[in-house]
C-alpha cells in the first residue's frame, strides 16, 4: 500500500507553499538552513520567509524567530535545515505549532547501518503519531519555479541566474541526479515546473508525488529517477493513472540488477530478473524507460516543445538535409531507434519539383543543397517545400537536418518557426554545429535543437512508441485482486519443494482450469485400471518430487494405446529411476489432449509488483526461442489476446488457428492471472508447458509448482541441484 494514496491534495502545501520556516538557518558560513534563505532571495520567492533560530534576531536581512510556536502565522511547510539527532525534537515543535508539512535533509538514517535504521524507524513512527507530512531524510528537498521556491541547498542553482518553469515535473530518489537535471534543463533555456528529491522516502515516497504531479493540471510531463521501488504496487498504480491522465512517465532506473525470484528448475527463470519485471510494468502502463540522464532530458523536452502536435501515428519519418551524408547517417540511425524512412510517395514528390533546385534529391532523405538557402529565390521557396514534406501519406515525423549556415540562420530560424505551426505532425530538429545566436534563437521560439541527429532518432523513437503503447495499452481498471479465500472450496498445495504434478493438476482443475484428466497410479495393474478407465491413448510420466524435468531424463511415454505397454512402461519406467538412484511415487496416467499449438503459461510472486504471468511459446520451441511476454496480475482477457498479438512466432501460430483459438487462449491467460493474484505464497514459481490451444478450447497438459528457498546470493529451490 501506498503511505498516502488518494491524499495528494494534502501536498499542495509542501509543493506549492504560501510560507516557509527554515528551522535551524544562520549566517554561519557552511549553514544549509541560510543558504537556503539566500536562495529564497535570488529566486524571489513569492511567499512568506521566516526563519527560525533559538538566539538570531535576523538571517540575512530577514526577521529571525525563536521558535515555530512564535512565527507570524502557520507555515504551510517547515524546512529541517538540522542534523539528524535534532529531528525528532524539531518536528514535535512543527507540530505543536499546527505545521503539518516538512522537509528533512539530514544523512544518517536508512542508509547508514542498523542505528540508522532505528532511527528512521523512529521518524516515521512520530510523524504518524503527529499526522507529519515529511520529504526525505537525505535528500536535497524540491523546487518549484513558478513561485520561486527553493526548499533546497543545493550548489547546482548557484550559477543559475533565474528558473525557467514548463510543464515538465522531475520525482528522484537522487538529489543530485533531480537538481543536476533541474540546472541542464535550465541552461538549454526551458527547465523545470517543479524537481523533488525524496531521499529515503521515510513517509512519502515516489508514488505519493507523482499522485500529487497527476493532479497538478500545470504539469504535463512527468520524470522519474529512481534507484530502488520501496512501494511497487503504489508504483504501479501511479503509473496507471499518469497513462489514464494523459502525462507521459519518463523513468530512468539506476542500480545493479538485482536477481528477483528464480526457479533453476523451471524455464520461468529466465523471466523473473528483476530488470525484466520493471520493464514489463513500464510497458504495461505505456510508460518511457530512458537509459541516461542525456536521454531522459531529450525525451522530457521533445514532449515539451511537441505538444501542441499530435503523437506520431505511425514511425515513417522525413529528413530533409542539405548535404547527402547527413541523411544517409541519420537514416542508420532512425533505423536503429525503430524508426522508418520511407519512400515519398509521387504526389508528393510531383508537388516538390518545382520547389527545391534542379540539384536536389526528391527521395528520402531529401537532399535540398545548400544551394536551397544561398540563392534567395529558392530560399523564398524553402518554406512551402517543407510544408509538403510532412503532408506525405507515408510520413508521420520530420527530423529536420539543419547545417552550420550562419549567413542564413535567422532565415532558417523564421522557416522553421512557420513550418511547425503549419504542421499537424511532430518536427524535430537536428542543428549540428549551430551557433549560440541559432540556439537561442530556436529556443526563443519553443524549439529543442539536438545537437547530434542520432540523440533526436532515439527521442523521437520513444516519442512514437509511446504513441504506439497509448494505443494498445488500454488500463484495465482498479480491481482488488482476488484473495486467497475467493478459492475457499479449495486446498491450497502446502508448499515444500517441487509439487507433483498430481497435487499440482488436481489443485487446478479444482480452481476450474481446465487440465487434462489423469490419475495417480501407483503399480502397473492400477495404471492399466486408470487407462481403461480413462480412455485410450494415455500419456505416462513418472511422479517423483525429486525429477522436475521427465522428459530429459526419458521418464515421459506418450501415445501409448493398448494396455500391455502401459503395464510394460510403468516396470521400466521404475527400474531407470531406481538406476538413477531415485525412488519414485508412481506415474501419472493421463488422457492424450487434442493437438493444438503450445503455449507455456507461468507465474511466480515478484519481491517488489508482487503476482507475475509469463506467457510465452511452449513445448519444444521453450529452449529454442524468445517469444514471451510478461505482466503483472490479475489483467482482463482484452489485455491478455493485446499481448498474444504482439507475439512473433507463438501469436502467428494462434491467428493461423482463428479468432476462437486466440479468444479461448485470452480468456484462459486471464482466468489463470485471477488464480495466482490471489495465491497466499510468498515465493513460488507455477509453469504450465505445454498449455495446448485450439479452435475448441485450452487444455494445460503438465504442470509444475515450485516452492522457492531464500538463499544468500539470491533465491533457488529446494530441489534445483537435484
Amino acid at each position: 500500500m501506498s503511505r498516502l494514496r488518494g491524499t495528494a491534495a494534502d501536498l499542495r502545501p509542501l509543493l506549492a507553499p504560501r510560507s516557509v520556516a527554515i528551522v535551524g538557518a544562520s549566517e554561519r558560513a557552511g549553514n544549509m538552513g541560510g543558504t537556503a534563505v539566500r536562495l529564497l532571495q535570488k529566486f524571489a520567492f513569492r511567499g512568506a520567509i521566516w526563519p527560525v533560530h533559538p538566539t538570531l534576531k535576523t538571517v540575512y536581512g530577514v526577521a529571525a524567530y525563536a521558535h515555530p510556536g512564535q512565527l507570524p502565522g502557520v507555515a504551510d511547510v517547515a524546512i529541517l535545515a538540522l542534523p539528524a539527532e535534532g529531528l525528532l525534537q524539531a518536528i514535535n515543535d512543527c507540530a505543536d505549532a499546527g505545521i503539518r508539512h516538512g522537509i528533512a535533509w539530514a544523512g544518517g538514517f536508512a542508509e547508514a547501518g542498523d542505528a540508522g535504521l532505528a532511527r528512521q524507524q523512529a521518524l516515521v513512527d512520530l510523524c504518524k503519531a503527529r499526522e507529519f507530512r515529511l520529504l526525505g531524510p537525505n535528500c536535497l528537498g524540491l523546487i518549484n519555479a513558478p513561485i520561486g521556491f527553493t526548499g533546497t541547498f543545493t550548489s547546482a542553482l548557484l550559477d543559475l541566474d533565474s528558473l525557467r518553469p514548463c510543464s515538465i515535473a522531475m520525482v528522484s530518489q537522487s538529489g543530485g541526479i533531480g537538481t543536476n537535471a533541474n540546472a541542464l534543463a535550465n541552461r538549454q533555456g526551458f527547465g523545470f515546473r517543479t524537481m523533488i528529491s525524496c531521499g529515503n522516502e521515510a513517509v512519502l515516497g515516489v508514488a505519493d508525488f507523482m499522485h500529487a504531479l497527476i493532479d497538478d493540471e500545470e504539469t504535463r510531463i512527468i520524470a522519474v529517477y529512481v534507484e530502488a521501488i520501496s512501494d511497487g504496487p503504489a508504483f504501479r498504480d501511479a503509473l496507471d493513472a499518469a497513462r489514464e491522465a494523459g502525462k507521459p512517465v519518463i523513468v530512468l532506473k539506476g542500480g545493479a540488477t538485482r536477481s528477483s525470484v528464480r526457479a533453476t528448475i523451471a524455464h520461468t527463470g529466465r523471466f523473473s530478473g528483476e530488470d525484466r519485471v520493471f520493464d514489463t510494468i513500464l510497458k504495461d502502463a505505456a510508460a518511457i524507460r530512458v537509459h541516461a540522464l542525456e536521454e531522459l532530458l531529450d525525451v522530457a523536452l521533445l514532449l515539451e516543445t511537441t505538444r501542441g502536435t499530435a503523437l506520431p501515428r505511425g514511425r515513417g519519418v522525413v529528413l530533409p538535409t542539405f548535404g547527402g551524408g547527413g541523411g544517409v547517417l541519420a537514416s542508420d540511425q532512425c533505423d536503429r531507434a525503430g524508426l522508418e524512412v520511407p519512400a515519398l510517395t509521387e504526389r508528393t514528390r510531383a508537388r516538390l519539383g518545382g520547389l527545391l533546385t534542379p540539384l536536389a534529391s526528391l527521395e528520402n532523405p531529401v537532399d535540398m543543397t545548400p544551394q536551397s538557402v544561398n540563392d534567395p529565390a529558392w530560399l523564398e521557396r524553402l518554406p512551402e517545400a517543407l510544408a509538403v514534406l510532412p503532408e506525405d501519406d507515408n510520413i508521420d515525423a520530420m527530423l529536420f537536418l539543419g547545417a552550420a549556415m550562419k549567413h542564413r540562420e535567422n532565415e532558417l530560424i523564421g522557416v522553421l518557426d512557420t513550418l511547425r505551426r503549419r504542421s499537424r505532425k511532430p518536427v524535430v530538429v537536428s542543428w549540428t554545429n549551430a551557433s549560440d545566436a541559432a540556439q537561442a534563437g530556436l529556443r526563443k521560439i519553443g524549439i529543442y535543437s539536438f545537437p547530434d541527429s542520432g540523440r533526436a532518432a532515439i527521442a523521437l523513437g520513444h516519442m512514437v512508441r509511446y504513441g504506439e503503447s497509448l494505443a494498445r495499452s488500454e488500463p484495465d481498471g482498479h480491481q482488488p485482486p482476488p484473495s486467497a479465500t475467493s478459492w475457499s472450496a479449495q486446498t491450497f498445495p502446502v508448499l515444500k519443494g517441487v509439487v507433483t504434478e498430481d497435487v499440482a493438476a488436481g489443485w487446478l482443475r479444482a480452481c476450474g482450469l481446465p487440465v487434462a484428466e489423469g490419475r495417480l497410479a501407483r503399480d502397473a495393474d492400477e495404471a492399466v485400471a486408470i487407462a481403461k478407465a480413462i480412455g485410450f491413448p494415455i500419456a505416462l510420466k513418472v511422479i517423483s518430487s525429486a525429477i522436475a524435468h521427465r522428459s530429459a531424463a526419458g521418464l515421459v511415454r506418450l501415445g501409448i494405446a493398448r494396455a500391455e505397454d502401459v503395464a510394460a512402461t510403468f516396470d521400466r519406467f521404475r527400474q531407470q529411476a531406481a538406476g538413477q538412484g531415485v525412488t519414485i511415487d508412481g506415474c501419472y496416467v493421463q488422457k492424450m489432449a487434442p493437438p493444438g499449438r503450445e503455449l507455456l503459461v507461468s507465474a511466480f510472486r515478484d519481491p517488489i509488483f508482487g503476482p507475475m504471468v509469463v506467457c510465452g511459446a511452449g513445448g519444444v520451441l521453450t529452449e529454442l526461442i524468445e517469444d514471451s511476454w510478461a505482466g503483472g496480475a490479475p489483467f482482463s482477457p482484452q489485455t491478455a489476446e493485446r499481448k498474444l498479438l504482439g507475439m512473433k512466432m507463438a501469436g502467428n501460430s494462434l491467428t493461423a488457428l482463428g479468432a476462437d483459438a486466440r479468444a479461448h487462449a485470452a480468456r484462459f491467460l486471464s482466468q489463470f492471472s485471477q488464480l495466482v493474484a490471489g495465491l497466499p505464497w510468498s515465493r513460488y514459481t507455477l509453469e504450465l508447458n505445454p498449455v495446448l490451444c485450439n479452435p475448441d478450447g485450452v487444455m494445460v497438459v503438465d504442470a509444475l509448482l515450485i516452492e522457492e528457498a531464500v538463499t544468500d546470493g539470491g533465491t533457488e529451490s529446494d530441489h534445483a541441484g537435484r
